[in-house]
């Protein structure tokens, strides 16, 4: 599966998606899809996941992250 967008977040960017994650009440779709960007991201050293790799990472559909890359 080819990667169409590369994700670069900037550290404020990737902080205000932590923190979506640590949220007590919020939505579930857009912690899901913070944790997909978060993953995906290619400024982290641990990030850069293909879209595969994050699909498993995040127990979802190939779809949906395909979406929200």
């Amino acid at each position: 599966m080819l990667i169409k967008y590369r994700i670069w977040l900037t550290p404020p960017e990737r902080k205000q998606l932590q923190t979506l994650l640590r949220q007590k009440y919020s939505a579930a779709l857009r912690q899901f899809h913070a944790r997909i960007l978060l993953i995906a991201d290619e400024a982290d050293a641990a990030g850069g996941w293909l879209d595969v790799d994050t699909r498993g990472g995040c127990r979802g559909f190939s779809r949906t992250v395909e979406r929200t890359r």
